[in-house]
C-alpha cells in the first residue's frame, strides 16, 4: 500500500534522518514537476540516488504531454532545479502508453516516487489528476505529491 506524503512529513516518515536512498521523480516541464524535482532533491539521502524521468508516448499511441521533443527539455529544466537545490540527478526519457504507466514502471525497485500535484478543483473539492492519482493508488512504495 502506498503512503501519501507531504514534503514536510517525508523525512520523519522514512525512519532515518538522511532521506530516502533511491528516489524517482516524474517530470513533464510543468511548474508542479519542477517543484517535485526540488522536493525530491530535499528528501534524497546525500549518498542516495535521484532519478528524473520524463515519459513520452509510445509510437502509435495517443499523444500526451510532454510531447517527445519536449521530454528532453523537461529533463534539462528539472536537472537545473535539482542542481540549484545542491545535488545531482540521473535522468532519462521512457516511452509508455501513458505517463502513469511509464512512471510506475520506472519507479519499480525504488524507495519513493515523487510527482507534481496537478490538482484540479471540482464541484466536490480538489481531486488529483490521473498521474498522481495512479501513483498514490498503485505504487508499491511511498509517494510524495509535491505542490
Amino acid at each position: 500500500m502506498s503512503t501519501l506524503l507531504t514534503a514536510s512529513a517525508a523525512t520523519s516518515a522514512i525512519g532515518h534522518a538522511d532521506g530516502f536512498r533511491s528516489v524517482v521523480c516524474g517530470v513533464d516541464g510543468s511548474e508542479a514537476s519542477l517543484e517535485a524535482a526540488r522536493q525530491a532533491a530535499a528528501v534524497t539521502d546525500p549518498s542516495g540516488t535521484l532519478e528524473l524521468v520524463a515519459v513520452r508516448p509510445l509510437a502509435g499511441h495517443p499523444l500526451f504531454e510532454p510531447l517527445p521533443e519536449a521530454a528532453a527539455r523537461a529533463l534539462a529544466d528539472a536537472r537545473q532545479a535539482v542542481v540549484a537545490a545542491g545535488r545531482g540527478a540521473e535522468g532519462h526519457v521512457v516511452a509508455a502508453a501513458s505517463p502513469a504507466e511509464g512512471l510506475l514502471a520506472a519507479a519499480g525497485g525504488h524507495d519513493l516516487l515523487v510527482v507534481g500535484s496537478s490538482e484540479i478543483a471540482g464541484p466536490l473539492g480538489v481531486s488529483l489528476r490521473p498521474v498522481p492519482r495512479a501513483a498514490v493508488e498503485l505504487a508499491p512504495h511511498s509517494v510524495l505529491v509535491a505542490r
